[in-house]
């Protein structure tokens, strides 16, 4: 783990990473989908020396984005298309830390009531990282039954969460309907011109699109407990995403 002569190993220095650095962006998220490019900017940089600290590499070589969009991605489309998947967040009446685990209980039953159901298969999705080791997880229950996904070591608690969400997308089901409990991964499915994970965000707004074109509109409805859903409407060919944000 430490050498006299060369410092702390691999594991000690991605550890310190996770646990010190990477954990405060994770904090950060929501705020990170609506930061100016400057901002980003000095996150990256401060995420690339510590890549660079990590793997022993000199100060001068460059990162590259290996985060691609997906193939099927349309970048530029026309402009009456309209938005294959929207989001609508459920706000609590109050922060989070200061409603009782009833009051909580009762803005999920709210939040669940709002969401569109008629006809449409509920998910329920969720992602998780743990801290210690890195170890991650991503999860959808249904009428159906549950998935659950072992993610690679180090990915990203939105990561987690927006693999959730593709995962219950997969499944087909229209109309549907998706719920989750992450703000930041509304938020990031909100943005028309993604930063950050765009292989996985693109790969979600694709199978969207594919849904909407077999005359499914999808529409999310979140609340403060569990998941983020996003659920369909045949007749408006529309997805929207209604969820619950936590302040």
């Amino acid at each position: 783990m430490m050498r006299p002569d060369q410092g702390a190993s691999f594991t000690v220095l991605r550890m310190f990473y996770i646990q010190a650095i990477r954990s405060i962006i994770q904090y950060a998220a929501p705020c990170i989908t609506i930061a100016k490019d400057t901002n980003i900017a000095g996150l990256e940089v401060i995420q690339n020396k510590a890549l660079r600290l990590i793997l022993w590499t000199p100060p001068w070589t460059r990162a590259y984005p290996a985060n691609g969009p997906s193939s099927s991605y349309v970048h530029n489309p026309p402009p009456w298309q309209e938005v294959a998947l929207s989001t609508i967040i459920h706000k609590l009446s109050d922060a989070k830390h200061r409603l009782s685990p009833e009051a909580l209980r009762q803005e999920a039953t709210e939040a669940l009531k709002a969401a569109p159901r008629q006809d449409a298969c509920e998910f329920f999705t969720d992602g998780s990282v743990d801290m210690r080791n890195g170890k991650a997880a991503a999860a959808f229950v249904s009428n159906t039954g549950a998935t659950r996904y072992r993610l690679q070591d180090g990915a990203s608690i939105l990561q987690a969460e927006l693999v959730a969400i593709e995962g219950a997308l997969l499944r087909g089901h229209t109309p549907a309907v998706i719920h989750t409990d992450s703000l930041a991964a509304l938020q990031t499915l909100q943005q028309k011109q993604v930063r950050d994970n765009v292989g996985l965000v693109t790969s979600i707004w694709v199978t969207a699109q594919e849904m909407e074109r077999r005359e499914a509109s999808q529409s999310a409805s979140g609340y403060p407990a569990t998941s983020t859903s996003a659920g369909t409407k045949r007749q408006t060919k529309k997805q929207n995403m209604h969820s619950g944000s936590l302040k």
